[in-house]
């Protein structure tokens, strides 16, 4: 199955979000953009993993939760990536929370290649590019993503992130698909 571990967003948030981007919404009905049931922060992608990987990759992750306290996020600003290229997605870019999430996201990855270096299962290869705090909110549909400066406006809002979830993705011709595998929360 494939799968990823997010941080998930209280609906709040999804709400103040929807609200916040509507304009840009109706001005770029190209842009293929996320449902709110679909809206996370990625914290590891591990594609495909075998029931065993599951069970390995669950334990990490109720680990952490249990020793981690909720996380205040920030949004603030809207930008694309990649930055210097055709862009492929419009995310949301955090300022309080940030480095908080980075760090959930290494201490996952850390217990990834802890349970490899044991010789009880491989994941995928540790990304290459640095982690990036941020929500992604719309992806290239027929065209890259293309805002103008002023279209890249400040977004600002808060909520309190509180749970961590396993996710199983299905790509199905509409979108993905995400399921539920497990839920752990924060302190």
């Amino acid at each position: 199955m494939r799968v990823f571990v997010a941080l998930t967003l209280p609906d709040e948030f999804k709400a103040a979000l929807a609200a916040k981007t509507e304009t840009l919404r109706r001005k770029h009905p190209d842009f293929r953009w996320t449902p709110d049931r679909n809206l996370h922060i990625t914290l590891a992608f591990l594609g495909e993993v075998e029931r065993t990987g599951l069970h390995f990759l669950t334990g990490i992750v109720e680990d952490i939760a249990s020793g981690t306290n909720r996380i205040s996020l920030s949004g603030s600003r809207l930008f694309t990536l990649p930055q210097k290229k055709p862009a492929n997605v419009l995310v949301l870019g955090f300022d309080r929370g940030r480095e908080k999430i980075a760090y959930l996201a290494e201490r996952i990855e850390a217990g990834l290649e802890l349970l490899a270096a044991d010789g009880r299962y491989s994941f995928r290869p540790r990304e290459k590019r640095p982690f990036t705090s941020h929500l992604t909110i719309a992806r290239k549909g027929r065209k890259p993503v293309m805002l103008s400066p002023l279209e890249l406006i400040p977004v600002q809002i808060e909520a309190m992130a509180e749970t961590v979830t396993v996710f199983e993705s299905e790509l199905l011709r509409e979108g993905a698909e995400y399921k539920a595998l497990a839920e752990f929360r924060l302190l």
